[in-house]
């Protein structure tokens, strides 16, 4: 349903191609990274045509395939074009692309939790969890999931103190 705005929230996040050694995802291109590449089919992974999945197909990656990618590996896969609420939709999908689905689906949970409606934290959205988001004040669950969101960084900046150059632009996701 808001597929077009949250692709270009990602796309403005993510930028072009980078191959920082920091990053455990390896090279990434529009946010798809190496490390998920690998996890794909030749038919998804091999964008280059040369029998193999490597920097090469990360680097060769072009916008719309990465759109693509998004909208059939993540956007309908894991149901977050099933969220009935545009901002939440987006902000957790953005998250999904950079964090993983199943963390960015336990933050959205936790966060219906804090604005006082219960919901199980399985990473996966279900029926209670859509009934939730349908429930709750938008705006509500947004604070918490920002604030949720950037703890989760902070705790892994504390973790891999490396990854503390990421802090800045980590912070102006999540709480974008």
């Amino acid at each position: 349903m808001w597929f077009k705005e949250a692709i270009k929230v990602v796309l403005k996040h993510e930028g072009g191609f980078v191959d920082d050694p920091v990053d455990p995802g390896g090279a990434t291109n529009f946010g798809v990274s190496l490390r998920w590449l690998k996890t794909q089919d030749l038919s998804i992974g091999d964008i280059d045509g040369d029998g193999d999945i490597d920097s090469m197909d990360i680097a060769n990656m072009t916008r719309e395939q990465a759109v693509k990618i998004y909208k059939n590996r993540w956007w309908i896969p894991f149901a977050f074009s099933d969220i009935p609420k545009k901002y939440i939709a987006i902000k957790v999908f953005d998250t999904a692309v950079n964090m993983g689905s199943t963390r960015a689906i336990k933050i959205l949970q936790r966060s219906l939790t804090m604005a006082g409606y219960p919901t199980k934290v399985d990473g996966i959205i279900g029926n209670r969890t859509l009934h939730n988001i349908e429930e709750a004040n938008e705006n509500h669950v947004l604070g918490s999931y920002k604030a949720l969101q950037w703890c989760f960084y902070k705790e892994l900046i504390k973790r891999k103190p490396s990854m503390a150059k990421f802090e800045n632009g980590w912070t102006r996701r999540a709480y974008s």
